[in-house]
Parts: structure tokens; C-alpha cells; sequence
């Protein structure tokens, strides 16, 4: 169980998600891990998270009303954005979540949590470009295309195989399955929210390489832990550098993390960098300071 969960979070952070990023693209001898047709072992629908985390969150990075990650559902994380009464309760989504976080993910890649939050809001930023009968019967296709064979095979072949086992193999299964989600959970939270983090206005945009490298570094940090912890994190500890450079495979994102903190240093810009758990709680600390409604606002469902 142990190795099973070891495996399910390396094939999701250091390799799924490098290869859909598409680091190893046109690189002789690779091609089992070409963004083109690389499928990893999760429940998310490799074109959908392309497109929402490739194109629209790494292309808006916290740019409010364009970058879904600043959503994840409905969640409020800036003062720019909109407050509903959701928000009330938004820190315990961590909580409740984690345990199959990655099946949120693969929900939020599709779209489908744009349905939890009002249409007309123009600081939330859809991952769905209508909701049209058309366009939602996608994304459900889409959702359950990848996690209907996914649990059958997890939770039912295997399973079956054990014969009067099967109870055991089920609940191993489970249990490495939310180890995954609860280990990526706490990584993603950590990475991307908190006081520290710079937040964009719809209409930003940059004015220049220099000022886009700027706001990239500003937007995220950077947490530390040992190498081989870094290697289930898929060198997201070092998300600063991941999104200067998205397209860098893990291990050369390690090694240039010095070279870019120095260079912040030396040109002040801000580089934030703690520990995973002050990071983590930063996070959570954010969210909470988020939840409660602004003052002199009108409150919308």
C-alpha cells in the first residue's frame, strides 16, 4: 500500500505532470512522454487539464476573472474577487477535499465546478467558455470518460482478482489512492495561496519579458523540503521557478532555483520562500482572512 501510494503520487507530480506540460516533448528516446499522447494514471482528462492549467492558469497566472486556479470552485482568495456566502465555510474545503482531492481536480479541469458559483461574476474566471447544453454534456463526457474506467479499474478489477481478498485489496487501493490526494492537496495549497502572494486586476498585463518574469515570481513560493520529498512534489516546491519556466523538467528546475533567488535578491524582487508547513498554513490563514464578508459590500448568491 505503501509503495502503491509512493507510485501514484511520482507518476502524478515529478512525471504526469511534467509530461503534460510537455518537458519532454521531441526528445529522442522520450516519446512514451509526449504531452501529445501521454496518459497518466489519474482521474483527470489529460486535454482538459492541458488546456485550463497549461493555457488558462499558467497563462494568467493570479490575474482575477482569468486564472480558474484562483477559483478552484469557489473558492476567494483575493480581495478582488467577488465574496459570497460560501466563503463563510471555504477553509474547511481543504479538509473535506483532500482526501479525493484529485477527483476535485479532475471535476475542476472539465469545468464542472463553474456550476458552483454564479454565472454573472466577472472576478471568477470559467474554465467552461458557455454553459450550453452542448458545452456541459462535454464536460461530463470528458469527467467520466477518465473516471469511470479509472475506478473500475482501481476499485473493482483488482479487487476482483483477490477473490474472498478482495476487501483488502479494495480498501489498499483506497488507501493509496487518497494519500495522493491528501500529499497533493497539502502541496498545491501550499504553493499558491497566501499574504505574501501578488494578485492581478482583470486588465493586467505585462509590459515587457521583465515585468512578466516580475509578476510570475511574485505570484507564487517556494517551500523546502528534502530532495526526495521534492521528488514526490515534482519539484512543485519550487514553484516559482516551475512557473517562470513550465516547460523545464523537474530536475532542472531544482538545479536553477539558487541562480533565481539570487538574481531576485540582487534586482529586488520579492522571493518568497519558507517551509512547507508555514507555507500550508499561510494558506489556509489567507483563506480565512478571505471567507469574511468586505465591508460596504453587498452580499450576492
Amino acid at each position: 500500500v505503501v509503495f502503491l501510494g509512493l507510485h501514484h503520487q511520482l507518476e502524478t507530480g515529478e512525471i504526469g505532470h511534467s509530461a503534460l506540460h510537455g518537458v519532454w516533448d521531441n526528445l529522442e528516446g522520450a516519446e512514451p512522454w509526449d504531452s501529445k499522447s501521454f496518459h497518466w494514471g489519474t482521474p483527470i482528462d489529460e486535454e482538459s487539464w492541458k488546456r485550463e492549467h497549461n493555457i488558462l492558469h499558467h497563462q494568467y497566472t493570479n490575474v482575477v476573472g482569468r486564472d480558474p486556479d484562483l477559483n478552484y470552485g469557489a473558492l476567494r482568495v483575493t480581495e478582488k474577487t467577488k465574496w459570497i456566502p460560501y466563503h463563510l465555510i471555504q477553509v474547511s474545503q481543504f479538509f473535506w477535499t483532500a482526501p479525493f482531492f484529485i477527483w476535485m481536480i479532475a471535476v475542476h479541469a472539465t469545468g464542472l465546478t463553474d456550476l458552483t458559483h454564479p454565472q454573472k461574476d466577472e472576478s471568477y474566471a470559467p474554465v467552461l467558455p458557455d454553459r450550453e447544453p452542448k458545452t456541459l454534456l462535454k464536460a461530463f463526457y470528458r469527467t467520466l470518460k477518465k473516471m469511470f474506467p479509472y475506478s473500475l479499474y482501481e476499485f473493482v478489477f483488482w479487487p476482483v482478482l483477490a477473490g474472498p481478498f478482495w476487501w483488502k485489496v479494495l480498501g489498499g487501493n483506497l488507501t493509496a489512492d487518497m494519500f495522493r490526494n491528501v500529499y497533493s492537496s497539502a502541496m498545491i495549497y501550499a504553493g499558491h495561496f497566501g499574504d505574501d502572494l501578488q494578485y492581478f486586476d482583470k486588465e493586467f498585463k505585462a509590459h515587457g519579458r521583465g515585468e512578466w518574469y516580475k509578476a510570475q515570481v511574485e505570484a507564487a513560493h517556494n517551500y523546502d523540503v528534502p530532495g526526495l520529498i521534492s521528488l514526490l512534489c515534482g519539484a512543485l516546491d519550487h514553484q516559482i521557478e516551475h512557473h517562470l519556466f513550465p516547460k523545464l523538467p523537474p530536475n532542472r528546475l531544482r538545479e536553477i532555483a539558487p541562480k533565481i533567488e539570487k538574481i531576485c535578491k540582487h534586482y529586488g524582487v520579492r522571493y518568497n520562500k519558507a517551509s512547507w508547513g508555514k507555507n500550508l498554513y499561510a494558506g489556509l490563514k489567507r483563506l480565512a482572512k478571505m471567507s469574511i464578508p468586505p465591508p460596504n459590500r453587498l452580499l450576492t448568491a
